[in-house]
This record gives C-alpha cells, structure tokens and sequence, in this order.
C-alpha cells in the first residue's frame, strides 16, 4: 500500500534534516518510526517499572549538562528497545 503524506515545510525541513544527520536512512523510515512511537503511546507502553526506577534513581543525582554524545546515546538506546518492543 502507498500512501502520500503532505507536510508544511518547517516539517518537511526536520524530516530532511533527520535523514541528512544520519539518524534514519530515508523519510520514509522517519515516518514509519514515528508511527510506532504513536501505537506506543496510544497502547501505553511507555508504562514502565524499569523507567520509572531509572527516572527515580536519576533525580535522586547531582544534576550535570548532558554532552552531544549523551544525547546520541540516549537516541539510540531508545529507538533500539522501542524497536525491539514493537517487532
């Protein structure tokens, strides 16, 4: 099945500038993610024990500035669990 999506621009642009920064291999793959992310959220899976620890745990800490490389991280290490939530 195909589908066309019209974006505004300053979407269109974020979508361009996702896939020239690496992060997806084509618009397309933008659009897919952010699909799963919706059926996540409407499906409550971001309900999460574990998350909820972390969260704890981490405002229990000295708060620092996050690096680039820190959000990197993070970016990554959730599209791959959300990934493997949704296959």
């Amino acid at each position: 099945m195909s589908l066309e999506i019209t974006r505004p621009p300053a979407r269109e642009n974020s979508v361009s500038e996702k896939v020239v920064r690496g992060d997806y291999q084509s618009p397309s793959e933008v659009v897919s993610e952010a699909l799963r992310l919706l059926r996540a959220c409407e499906t409550s899976e971001f309900e999460s024990p574990e998350l909820e620890a972390l969260l704890r745990d981490g405002m229990s800490q000295p708060a620092t500035a996050l690096t680039a490389a820190d959000w990197d991280e993070i970016r990554r290490s959730g599209r791959e669990r959300l990934r493997a939530r949704v296959a």
